[in-house]
């Protein structure tokens, strides 16, 4: 069956993502449930498989359909979280340590495309190092947000 951004994949992925999500959830009960560090390595494991599984294609489709496989991220960051509806995504991201599907999708791009020269590694140096820069950039501007507010 294709999806409304003309697109099977994504619909496949959710699919499957959605039945290992149902395993997370059960892993994170409410009375019992596992601590975070264990549901982040299951995520991590078992969940986060199926999303990266062709990134380097849904690269090039449309943001639409890049957006279905975010929104299973961000289901898994909040049960690993087991933060509010509310809570920023990028908050959670920081919290976990989890890096954009998007970043992840342009990594897997760009080995895909420029594997046999020498210089691929310091291409995953770049993007290691631009993640990084990015996660401080979301905690400057979320401790500035907190300062406005106060």
């Amino acid at each position: 069956m294709v999806s409304s951004c003309g697109e099977e994949h994504p619909e496949e992925t959710t699919k499957k993502g959605n039945n290992r999500l149902k395993l997370l959830k059960r892993l994170s009960g409410i009375t019992w449930g596992s601590s975070s560090d264990t549901l982040l390595t299951a995520y991590k494991t078992y969940v986060r498989l199926v999303l990266d599984y062709g990134g380097e294609l849904i690269t090039t489709a449309s943001s639409t359909c890049q957006k279905v496989i975010d929104l299973m991220q961000n289901k898994a960051l909040r049960l690993i979280t087991g933060t509010a509806g509310s809570t920023p995504i990028d908050a959670m991201k920081i919290q976990t340590g989890i890096e954009p599907l998007k970043f992840r999708r342009e990594k897997q791009f760009l080995l895909h495309i420029f594997p046999p020269f020498p210089y691929s590694s310091d291409l995953i140096e770049f993007f290691e190092k631009f993640s990084e820069l990015l996660s401080e950039q979301l905690v400057f501007e979320e401790q500035r947000g907190r300062q406005g507010c106060a």
